[in-house]
């Protein structure tokens, strides 16, 4: 899809609006984001990060591969698991970079395999914040890890598909499991749960923003919410099909999500979407930056994309 010169403002709102505080949020981009690369890199690609400065990207992979890129998509180094990665982050810096499959692996920017540890299951999602790192899995448990793979606790919490954790130590997770556990939860990092809401369809990816206050959450029902930090929704926006993974900015200006309908979604704290950008697959995971310049996806066609905007 080739770059707009101009994007006016011609979108659809959302299902609602957020916070009066939030009139700061811009109502479109004059100008389409940069695409600076999109490549394929193997085959599916499930799980996706990036570091604050866009410097660094790592990838999960149904090649059962960890993978970490530059900024200009050349491929540093990548690292072959067990098992389909479903799960990946990296820290601000690009100093640490998380993978999850049967293991949770730990490097650094080098590659080098600091430390693993045994899920006892298969990971669906993988975040850290502050030291500590939270890994959901298939046997419906939630792990928390300190930054060295030391186990805090292990709880069984349902049928977890997404988490994501913010630095003030809450943890946001959605469950899903049709006609029982369609929720988003808010816990602290003692486990403890903070709330929970039902939303009509399986929920598959989440994110918390980094003061805690927002959480964008993507649904079998084709829709991206968000949420404020009391459970509240406060807008919800239908894509063309299921939404995977999504991603929201340090202070929730913007929510980045990917659709089965093969594309990028970027939305204001509003609910208004700014653009989307087509891809050439069903895109499962995205990553935006804390400051919302760059924007991370990866599609089930085995490529990867970064794009970068003025915001």
């Amino acid at each position: 899809m080739k770059p707009f010169n101009r994007i006016f403002n011609k979108y659809r709102r959302g299902a609602g609006q957020a916070d009066k505080e939030d009139d700061d949020v811009l109502d479109f981009f004059e100008d389409y984001p940069e695409t600076i690369f999109d490549k394929k890199v193997g085959n599916g690609i499930l799980s996706i990060s990036i570091s604050s400065n866009g410097e660094y990207l790592v990838s999960g992979s149904s090649d059962k591969k960890i993978s970490l890129f530059n900024g200009d998509g050349e491929l540093l180094w990548n690292f072959e698991t067990d098992e389909y990665v479903w799960g990946v982050c990296v820290s601000k810096k690009g100093d640490r970079i998380i993978g999850a499959s049967r293991k949770l692996y730990a490097f650094d920017e080098s590659g080098e395999l600091n430390w693993d540890y045994d899920l006892k299951g298969m990971a669906y999602s993988v975040s850290m914040a502050n030291g500590n790192i939270v890994v959901s899995t298939d046997k419906n448990q939630v792990h928390l890890l300190t930054n060295e793979g030391i186990p805090l606790w292990v709880k069984d919490m349902g049928a977890v598909r997404g988490v994501s954790m913010a630095p003030n130590g809450t943890v946001a997770s959605v469950l899903a499991l049709y006609g029982l556990y369609e929720k988003v939860k808010l816990h602290n990092t003692k486990g403890k749960m903070l709330w929970s809401r039902k939303i009509n369809d399986y929920m598959w990816g989440v994110s918390i923003s980094s003061d805690g206050r927002y959480i964008a959450a993507g649904s079998s029902d084709k829709n991206i919410y968000l949420f404020n930090n009391d459970g509240r929704i406060l807008w919800s926006y239908e894509t063309g099909n299921y939404v995977w993974g999504v991603s929201i900015s340090s202070r929730g200006r913007y929510i980045a999500a990917g659709s089965s309908d093969k594309n990028i979604y970027l939305l204001n704290r509003n609910g208004k979407m700014l653009w989307k950008h087509e891809t050439e697959g069903n895109v499962m995971d995205t990553s935006i930056s804390p400051d919302g310049k760059y924007i991370a996806a990866g599609s089930i066609d085995g490529k990867i994309y970064l794009l970068k905007f003025q915001n």
